[in-house]
């Protein structure tokens, strides 16, 4: 079993490229760097826009196969609806980069958007494959954007059900608050004290080896068919948390599954 911190890892990677560069290729090597950010957070935007995309294909299926019968397809197309406004607000992100990209921070509750999110998989995935929530609170707060929070979420469920598409399996998430003591014990670091929110994705999926384990931050990294994945995912899911001073802590053992764990401060 392996286990890695992927806030530390990924700023240890990200001040030694910048400094390598910057040793060959002086003032150059400023404006490369510039342009790179730019496409890695374009590309992240469209990736993520990909996904919500496939999602509204698949309930368009299923509402096209429907359109005979009357019931049940009001809550389809509300679920059309509903991914399509997720995409809207990506789409937004884009043109936001032609200048400063302003972060709106607000109360967000977590549960909210955890089964916001879950519900856009129900009715699309595999019946061998089961997802369940475990929420004892359901008034867990913290301070971000919606859509944030929503793209990690987004990105952690699709990575798990992709995962356990193979042989099957259940994706569990749990989400509870815990104390600053237990924090430091799931990140292996130091971490102020308060009160902390915990979000737990469980998958019993095919797993991660470890070489692969310590490069899916990576961006571009998959180990994905061609065709099959950016390799995104989880360089956009560090990135978001990093943002809102969260952590994410991966323990996966290959064929057996794996276990992503966020740790954020809590809004009290």
């Amino acid at each position: 079993m392996r286990n890695y911190c992927l806030d530390q890892k990924m700023n240890r990677k990200q001040i030694q490229r910048k400094k390598s560069t910057a040793d060959n290729s002086g003032v150059e090597a400023h404006k490369f760097d510039n342009t790179d950010n730019m496409y890695l957070i374009a590309a992240g935007i469209m990736h993520d826009l990909n996904n919500i995309l496939t999602t509204i294909s698949g309930y368009a299926e299923l509402l096209q196969h429907d359109l005979t019968q009357s019931s049940g397809s009001r809550e389809k197309a509300e679920k059309i609806v509903n991914a399509v406004k997720k995409a809207k607000l990506l789409v937004n992100k884009t043109y936001s980069l032609s200048g400063p990209d302003e972060i709106i921070k607000i109360p967000t509750n977590l549960y909210d958007i955890l089964t916001e999110t879950v519900d856009l998989f129900r009715s699309t995935i595999p019946a061998w494959i089961s997802l369940k929530i475990e929420s004892p609170d359901k008034t867990i707060n913290v301070l971000a954007e919606p859509i944030h929070i929503f793209r990690i979420f987004f990105n952690l469920t699709i990575n798990a059900i992709q995962s356990l598409k193979e042989k099957g399996g259940t994706l569990h998430i749990r989400t509870d608050i815990t104390d600053q003591k237990t924090a430091e014990q799931i990140t292996g670091k130091y971490m102020p004290e308060m009160k902390y929110a915990v979000v737990v994705f469980k998958d019993t999926g095919i797993g991660i080896d470890a070489e692969s384990l310590g490069r899916i931050a990576d961006p571009f990294f998959t180990t994905k068919e061609p065709g099959k994945g950016a390799g995104l995912g989880m360089s956009i899911v560090n990135g978001l948390l990093q943002e809102i001073k969260g952590e994410l802590i991966v323990t996966s053992i290959a064929q057996k599954g794996s276990e992503f764990t966020i740790i954020l401060p809590v809004l009290l």
